[in-house]
């Protein structure tokens, strides 16, 4: 009898170690991103200026400052093991180019959120986000929007190329 116990206590234990592994970014669950409407195409969320009390929630912060700035936002990344990288872009005659990597993180792992101090342009983006997961991606031009502002939650839609 014990040892079906322990058997099934390892079991558990190893089932629960492989879900947080592997699966969804606990994160999400923690501040709530997974009953957003229209998130089903999601392949991460942006929180704009976090609360002390949100940043408190995730157990993996990793932090970028682009510039001193009060402001910031946090990518959110749907699964474990996606890759984040944040790419500089320029404004030249042609149009936006993508400069250097400012960024990068290959891997995700659970409960992870990416904390990037920066003021958020007006016109003209600044940095571009990138999230991939399985050869799927989905990017974001930090800017601001003058006319509505920018909501509090924002959606990186997976790319349907």
């Amino acid at each position: 009898m014990k040892r079906l116990l322990l058997v099934i206590v390892f079991f558990s234990v190893i089932n629960l170690l492989v879900a947080c592994t592997s699966g969804k970014n606990e994160a999400t669950l923690k501040l709530g991103l997974d009953k957003i409407e229209n998130s089903k195409d999601a392949i991460a969320f942006i929180v704009n200026n976090p609360t002390e009390e949100e940043l408190s929630k995730i157990r993996n912060l990793k932090e970028f400052e682009f510039d001193k700035s009060n402001e910031s936002l946090l990518v959110v990344p749907v699964n474990n093991n996606s890759s984040v990288k944040v790419i500089e872009l320029t404004l030249y005659k042609e149009g936006i180019k993508y400069g250097k990597e400012l960024f990068k993180t290959d891997s995700t792992s659970n409960n992870y959120a990416l904390q990037i101090k920066a003021t958020r342009p007006e016109g003209v983006p600044a940095m571009e986000i990138i999230v991939e997961k399985d050869g799927t991606t989905g990017e974001y031009q930090v800017s601001y929007n003058g006319k509505e502002g920018n909501p509090k939650v924002e959606i990186i839609k997976k790319n349907t190329k």
